[in-house]
């Protein structure tokens, strides 16, 4: 799977670090292992670190299925928040078109160039 996860007990977050090419059976993977897990609480922010993410694969088709796919878990997910940390320039573009797709979700998704400022919006609340 091109997802790492570690959950902080400390600061109550989920990371998950993408390496490589992410696939829509990785995003569904990962939904099911956070939603199933007796260790990660379900509505647990999360900090998408896509800086190690190749992003050739990534277009409308794929982001549009992931969202749909999400929104199977809205609720499940409460009131998490989502960040998406990347600084990669020329992926800019596909993490703003992804943070249009995700108005239709419960969840507050915004993109950050650092996890440090991911950090200090997770603590916002």
């Amino acid at each position: 799977m091109a997802i790492e996860l570690r959950y902080d007990q400390q600061f109550k977050y989920l990371l998950a670090q993408v390496n490589g090419y992410l696939s829509f059976e990785d995003v569904q993977n990962f939904m099911v292992l956070v939603l199933t897990s007796d260790e990660i609480p379900s509505d647990a922010d999360t900090l998408w670190d896509i800086t190690n993410m190749e992003f050739d694969n990534i277009d409308l088709d794929l982001q549009t299925k992931i969202i749909e796919m999400r929104k199977k878990f809205d609720d499940q997910r409460g009131n998490a928040k989502i960040a998406i940390v990347s600084d990669y320039q020329l992926g800019e573009v596909l993490v703003k078109l992804f943070l249009v797709l995700t108005e239709d979700i419960k969840q507050d998704v915004n993109a950050f160039k650092t996890r440090e400022e991911a950090m200090l919006w997770f603590a916002q609340s």
